[in-house]
């Protein structure tokens, strides 16, 4: 196997690189199986969110309607809209093909916990497991397009393997495991559409983030950012070519969205991806603003991964670091359930909730808000704990060798994941959960570093010109 250095978007051998990609993904199915027999061989109840997404699946499967049960499966449920569709569509799929997965979410989702349920998931976890394998693959691919040595990618595919993340999220029922190998697919088309300027690099660009956004609807906001970037570029630089790249991002995410937008039109007037709960999900951040400014400094410490609430127990009394967890008095489980009912006694429609929410939590205070994003992108950042901690350290590195190098493209892979870390941050309680996106872009910062470490470890062994 080569290890050249030629960027996917050079003139190569297609061939050699197809090749190459293949024998990754037969490698990191194998790795994948291995591990799934080693590491993750119990299969867990589902619970928790999963139960929301379990409950559409259902009715999908059972009555060919998207809506949550109200109470039981006896009957059609009334079509819904607070959440996207894939995910859903994704179980009710392998209902079809094993009527025992069925049985086994059923009794998961209308059994009380502690009563025994038939854990058959074997198949859609391997379905799952798949999934990982594709997103490995996607980052494979993603790295060999920015750094052009199939070593480094293959040390990227390494670094991700190792922080079990994909592996973890295979074996639970959650959008994160479909997520994930969608959102590597629209870096990879990034990359390679701002590397070739090829327009349909930018349509599979917009197809890929339609596709995120179908499972995750706060992707969409992604798309308007990168729409908006490109019409601001088309009017700096007056380049029609832009307009064009811009039009067909535009295309790609519409042909994955609007059979979706159009059938939550005709059902309930308004052609938007979901509707329903993000005044709750803000009215949960909000809780936060009500930090005190040497509570948000103790946040920077107690929210270090693993380690910060022991560190910061240690150093500040407990009053500064008391309400920072998940327990019983805390910001999230206290705070936030009073803030929506202030808000919602403040106005009369449950529509204006999260305009009242962001003038009495935001616009009256900027200055706390914003201090407090920045304390919860530093809780949300870390991915996999410490791996988290090594890779941001290989994404800071690999960014200024990048940069040094008048090299942009390492730059614009990192940019949609820390879009989506900093949007997290600013509406949500922003969990390293949230931001699995960081992965992709942290292992290829993991493995450009050692790479280059390496390059100079190496060189000074090597003695002058002639010298034997």
């Amino acid at each position: 196997m080569t290890d050249a250095p030629s960027k996917s978007g050079d003139p190569g051998n297609r061939r050699a690189g197809f090749r190459q990609t293949l024998v990754f993904a037969i490698v990191a199915g194998l790795f994948v199986t291995a591990a799934q027999f080693a590491f993750f061989s119990e299969v867990k109840r589902p619970e928790a969110d999963a139960l929301r997404y379990i409950d559409y699946a259902l009715n999908l499967y059972h009555h060919g309607v998207f809506g949550l049960s109200d109470g039981a499966l006896s009957e059609a449920p009334s079509p819904g809209n607070a959440n996207s569709p894939l995910y859903p569509a994704w179980l009710a799929l392998w209902m079809t093909l094993d009527p025992d997965l069925s049985e086994s979410l059923s009794c998961a989702r209308f059994q009380p916990p502690g009563t025994p349920c038939p854990l058959d998931l074997d198949l859609l976890l391997a379905a799952q497991s798949g999934l990982a394998v594709l997103a490995f693959t996607f980052l494979w691919l993603t790295a060999r397009r920015l750094h052009g040595r199939a070593g480094v990618a293959w040390l990227a595919g390494l670094a991700a393997f190792l922080s079990f993340e994909l592996l973890k999220f295979a074996n639970l029922v959650l959008t994160e495991i479909l997520v994930l190998p969608l959102f590597f697919a629209f870096v990879w088309c990034l990359v390679a559409a701002n590397q070739t300027g090829k327009l349909r690099w930018w349509l599979a660009t917009g197809l890929a983030i339609g596709l995120t956004a179908l499972t995750r609807p706060e992707y969409a906001y992604l798309f308007y950012g990168l729409a908006l970037a490109l019409g601001a570029a088309t009017l700096w630089r007056r380049q029609k070519l832009l307009l064009f790249k811009g039009a067909m991002l535009i295309l790609g995410f519409g042909l994955a969205a609007a059979p979706w937008l159009g059938r939550n039109y005709v059902q309930f007037g308004q052609a938007t991806l979901t509707g329903g709960y993000a005044d709750a999900i803000f009215a949960q951040r909000a809780a936060y603003n009500r930090m005190s400014w040497p509570e948000v400094g103790v946040a920077f410490v107690y929210w270090l991964p693993d380690f910060g609430d022991n560190l910061a127990g240690k150093l500040f009394p407990k009053p500064l670091h008391a309400k920072l967890g998940w327990q019983e008095g805390s910001y999230y489980l206290s705070e936030s359930p009073k803030i929506f009912l202030e808000s919602r006694n403040r106005v009369e429609n449950r529509e204006d909730v999260l305009a009242d929410l962001m003038r009495e939590h935001v616009q009256k205070d900027p200055a706390k808000h914003f201090f407090v994003t920045l304390a919860l992108l530093a809780r949300g950042m870390f991915v996999a704990k410490y791996w988290g901690i090594l890779g941001l350290i290989g994404f800071l590195l690999t960014l200024c060798w990048s940069l040094k190098k008048r090299d942009q493209d390492f730059l614009i892979a990192s940019l949609p994941a820390w879009f989506m870390a900093v949007f997290y941050a600013t509406v949500s309680v922003s969990v390293a959960r949230y931001n699995l996106g960081l992965l992709q872009i942290y292992a290829i910062g993991i493995a450009w570093t050692a790479y280059e470490a390496g390059s100079r470890l190496r060189w000074p062994r090597r003695g002058p010109a002639g010298e034997s």
